[in-house]
């Protein structure tokens, strides 16, 4: 029998919890701990009062001077934030493999020399096109 992998399993969101992203983050992670290896949950990650209120700040500024809308839960900030704590959270361990289902914004400062395996039901193109009345209206830099 193979050695069971190392596995830290990223997320923002909570993945014991079967409401979150309708149950699949929770059943990745018990396949996962059943089938493949010893998974190490290192989400939620809680954002501190301070970053929501500058970001809900950054928004409310965008929408009364540039007519424009600032998507919060894409921002760099959160972004910085969650990748920085996740990090810390996996110090000291040793991981064979990093799986994040739907974890984009948390791995964009994410730098690893492990394997990531990223899991997503669709991509921003994708999402903004669908959901165009919600995204039609983003500032610039927050789409990109």
């Amino acid at each position: 029998m193979a050695e069971r992998l190392e596995i830290a399993f990223l997320s923002v969101n909570d993945p014991l919890d079967k409401r979150s992203w309708s149950g699949t983050t929770y059943y990745i992670g018990q396949t996962l701990q059943r089938n493949v290896g010893n998974v190490h949950y290192l989400g939620p990650v809680h954002f501190p009062r301070y970053i929501d209120k500058i970001l809900r700040g950054v928004a409310k500024f965008n929408r009364l001077l540039f007519k424009k809308e600032y998507a919060t839960k894409y921002s760099l900030l959160l972004s910085w934030y969650a990748s920085r704590t996740l990090k810390k959270r996996m110090a000291g361990r040793r991981y064979d493999v990093i799986v994040a289902p739907a974890a984009a914004t948390e791995l964009s400062y994410f730098s690893t020399h492990l394997p990531v395996i990223y899991i997503s039901d669709t991509t921003f193109q994708l999402i903004s096109n669908y959901y165009e009345e919600e995204f039609r209206n983003m500032l610039p830099f927050s789409r990109w």
